[in-house]
């Protein structure tokens, strides 16, 4: 037995999923504000693709890595989006980005080795560590408004520190780094000689121009052997359920990252690599489909903004993802008990990402429209 799994506790999402299982399983209809993906279907294009993949019979065993038409695509997606060129032999792809951090953890970390997270914080990041015997290193950032500074990563940093992990944009909290930001964080890893793992799953649902991929700042190449890139289909494709997830890898972590990878999964499933393949080549045929995505998003989150400062309701500021980490001013998972059993509407305590922050709740607005709509009137009823 793991004697570290006992370190891991109940999650209290995991209470909410329970409770909201038994009522909905009771026929009691809630508005599920807590679900943490696109209400979308996946686009028909990239169904279609799938359908042909089968049909051609692509359902043997692939390269563990990735099969080399995905890895060349990525490639030139990005190519695209950020006038980056990154290396299609540097790609493994992994079962959606939660395989990506669990594989990386399990090849990079040695016993001893300490890991840095900013809260509030995806519980994983933590969790996957914690699994593996890793000690977590947790910065607050309370007082800065759910912002992580270099002052802040620098007194983090100890003698055993390997890693930090910076989430652009955030989950739960929306929250979104400028580059100059960036490449104060990269400035102050190389200063100690650690490496930084970004994870970008939400980098196109953002609002405003902030946003900076790591991959655009001028820091970036120069020290592209510290830093390793997790990204997903997951959300900007509303692949959540197909499990495709990549990193951009340093060849010295790749070669490790590899053999986990060779012995954990052996590869993703074969057929669904050619549609992810689809949906980047053929992504610009059907913008029209991921701007009608984007236009309800931003429509949501508008009025959310306007509707929580009415109320003077606090918040964390988001300008990505699709989460707001709103304040409650009371112990967060109780309140969001009682607002699930009395309102029926289903929230994420804000306890599940960091202590600090227990007072708070997170809510997803990338829901259907009876869960928001009907979140949307209770919040002005409040």
């Amino acid at each position: 037995m793991n004697n570290h799994l006992n370190a891991i506790t109940a999650p209290p999402a995991i209470e909410i999923a329970d409770m909201v299982r038994k009522m909905t399983a009771g026929g009691e209809k809630i508005a599920a504000m807590q679900t943490g993906e696109p209400y979308f279907p996946t686009p028909e294009y990239i169904k279609e693709a799938l359908d042909v993949a089968l049909k051609n019979d692509q359902t043997h065993y692939s390269f563990s890595q990735g099969i080399p038409e995905l890895r060349n695509s990525i490639a030139l997606y990005y190519k695209s989006l950020y006038s980056v060129t990154i290396n299609p032999a540097e790609i493994l792809l992994s079962c959606g980005a939660i395989g990506s951090i669990y594989t990386i953890y399990t090849a990079f970390f040695n016993e001893g080795d300490e890991l840095i997270i900013t809260e509030p914080a995806w519980p994983q990041y933590a969790n996957i560590a914690i699994m593996q015997g890793v000690k977590v290193n947790r910065i607050s950032t309370l007082t800065t408004k759910g912002r992580l500074t270099p002052e802040l990563l620098e007194k983090a940093i100890t003698a055993n520190t390997k890693l930090a992990v910076i989430n652009n944009p955030c989950n739960p909290s929306g929250i979104v780094y400028s580059g100059e930001e960036i490449n104060s964080f990269i400035a102050v890893a190389a200063k100690h000689n650690i490496h930084l793992l970004f994870d970008e799953v939400y980098n196109q649902i953002t609002y405003g121009d902030k946003f900076k991929s790591v991959l655009q700042c001028e820091l970036y190449e120069q020290n592209k052997q510290r830093i390793i890139y997790v990204n997903s289909f997951s959300k900007t494709f509303a692949m959540t359920g197909w499990r495709i997830g990549y990193a951009f890898l340093p060849p010295t972590v790749l070669s490790v990252a590899l053999k986990v990878s060779q012995n954990s999964i052996t590869n993703l499933s074969t057929f669904s690599q050619y549609a992810a393949v689809a949906a980047l080549n053929e992504r610009h045929k059907h913008e029209d489909v991921f701007a009608g995505m984007n236009k309800i998003y931003k429509e949501r989150y508008t009025e959310l903004i306007n509707l929580l400062q009415k109320k003077n309701i606090e918040f964390l500021y988001p300008e990505g993802a699709f989460y707001f980490f709103i304040k409650c001013g009371e112990d967060s998972l109780k309140f969001a008990k009682k607002l699930l059993e009395s309102d029926k509407i289903a929230v994420v305590p804000g306890s599940a990402y960091g202590k600090d922050f227990s007072e708070y709740y997170r809510i997803s607005f990338a829901v259907d429209e009876y869960s928001y709509n009907y979140y949307i009137n209770w919040l002005k009823n409040k």
